[in-house]
């Protein structure tokens, strides 16, 4: 009777320690499946905050292309400008955070007619911001294209380089 008591003992054995690893692969995909889950509020969130740096971008395009005195030169030696636009929703009252545009025109030169701006879009109040993310983009506002042609696009300025600077 003892070898198959032995045979017993030995298969108890085996089927808790297939038991505990199994039980183990079971935990760690839990806890992958639960990491996945935590970090898709973040990617979310980095998401929107890029939207919000690219709306910041194309709202100093238009300004650049509709305004002639934009941005506005307050003396000679000064080159940058900034400003700050807030985000509301649909409803018009909700805050959804906003975007910081800073407009570099120490490039704009006959030769070059590049403006640089950059554009910092904050998810979230500005004071404790969900998410953020910069952008850098260069503009070329020459009244003429790259072959020296007259553009009668040049109101429709064109990125000649464009930056996703990442998180900020």
């Amino acid at each position: 009777m003892e070898p198959v008591m032995a045979r017993r003992a030995f298969t108890l054995i085996a089927v808790l320690l297939i038991l505990v690893i199994l039980m183990t692969l079971g935990l760690g995909l839990m806890s992958k499946r639960a990491a996945q889950y935590s970090s898709a509020p973040i990617a979310q969130n980095a998401a929107q905050a890029l939207a919000i740096a690219q709306a910041g971008i194309e709202d100093a395009r238009a300004k650049l292309s509709k305004d002639l005195d934009f941005p506005p030169a307050a003396a000679v030696q000064q080159t940058t400008f900034s400003y700050v636009e807030n985000l509301y929703d649909v409803d018009g009252v909700t805050s959804v955070g906003s975007y910081q545009i800073t407009v570099d025109t120490s490039l704009k030169k006959p030769s070059t007619s590049i403006i640089q701006v950059q554009s910092i879009g904050v998810l979230g109040p500005s004071d404790a911001p969900i998410a953020r993310r910069r952008l850098h983009a260069e503009f070329d506002v020459s009244p003429t294209d790259r072959a020296g042609s007259s553009n009668p696009n040049s109101n429709l300025y064109q990125i000649v380089q464009f930056q996703d600077l990442g998180a900020y």
